[in-house]
């Protein structure tokens, strides 16, 4: 009888124990996917951005999130929390966007990660 309300407990703790670990993995697996996507998106914004500056004689000045839209930015493309910041000479620009899960990216321009003003 001991033997039985034992091997019942520790059946009880496995199943607790894989559920703990099963759970870990899946979230780290959210995770990566919302990191991928948000780099995916900043570049097709990157690319959006040098559109805007071929239509406007090189200058990326007036570049907003609506303007990126006009020059080929999806709306399905756009990260969350994006934002859009222009240096004051208009010779470049700063994009961010943020994941739900709390990473936070800069890209310029080009699609790399960005020094210059931030949003």
């Amino acid at each position: 009888m001991i033997v039985v309300v034992a091997a019942g407990l520790i059946g009880s703790l496995s199943s607790c124990a894989l559920a703990a670990i099963a759970t870990h993995p899946y979230q780290s697996q959210l995770v990566a996917a919302a990191d991928a996507t948000l780099d995916l998106d900043l570049v097709n914004a990157a690319i959006a951005a040098d559109s805007y500056a071929v239509a406007h004689n090189g200058s990326y000045s007036g570049a907003t999130l609506g303007a990126l839209e006009s020059a080929g930015l999806h709306s399905n493309e756009v990260p969350a929390h994006f934002k859009v910041a222009v240096n004051a000479s208009g010779g470049s620009v700063c994009m961010q966007g943020a994941t739900k899960y709390g990473r936070t990216t800069h890209v310029d321009e080009q699609g790399t990660p960005a020094a210059g003003p931030r949003p």
